[in-house]
């Protein structure tokens, strides 16, 4: 496969609630630039698709269909299937993150560079609502595995 240089620059929204990661990643997706853009695109996801009790998601394929934006399972992931996907625009995976302990969270991934048939040479670039204004850009198998930022993936979200 031919090396690979894709840079979506998405801007950085931070959640500052620790249920609304999706809210912040979904509109990255869209182009939006604040909190309140977040929240604008959450109140568009149907109750069902939510938990009652605290907000978080508990079908990105609803909230996906309800901003614009298509959702698809994701498993097993592969750097090829982000490629297909990353090249109309940036994506978010969602799916069980291990960081200081085990959760269920969203990233942003905006930037592929390198061979897709070649992980260990391959650098990827996530945004993370969680943190305040940063992107990580480092190699795919830092990112994705066992003992890795991402664990277990179960959703793909891209325009």
């Amino acid at each position: 496969m031919p090396t690979v240089q894709i840079n979506h620059r998405v801007h950085h929204i931070t959640q500052r609630d620790e249920n609304y990661c999706w809210a912040c990643a979904l509109a990255m997706l869209k182009g939006r630039h604040s909190w309140s853009d977040a929240l604008d695109l959450a109140d568009r996801v149907p109750a069902t698709a939510r938990s009652p009790e605290d907000g978080s998601l508990l079908r990105p394929d609803l909230a996906a269909a309800a901003v614009g934006l298509r959702a698809r399972p994701i498993k097993p992931l592969r750097p090829d299937l982000i490629l297909e996907e990353l090249r109309r625009g940036p994506i978010a995976l969602f799916g069980w993150y291990q960081l200081t302990r085990r959760f269920k969270h969203v990233m942003v991934i905006s930037l592929m560079q390198g061979d897709p048939a070649v992980p260990a040479q391959l650098q990827v670039g996530v945004d993370d609502p969680w943190a305040n204004g940063s992107r990580w850009i480092g190699p795919w198998p830092a990112f994705y595995g066992s003992g890795r930022n991402l664990v277990d993936p179960h959703w793909l979200v891209s325009r």
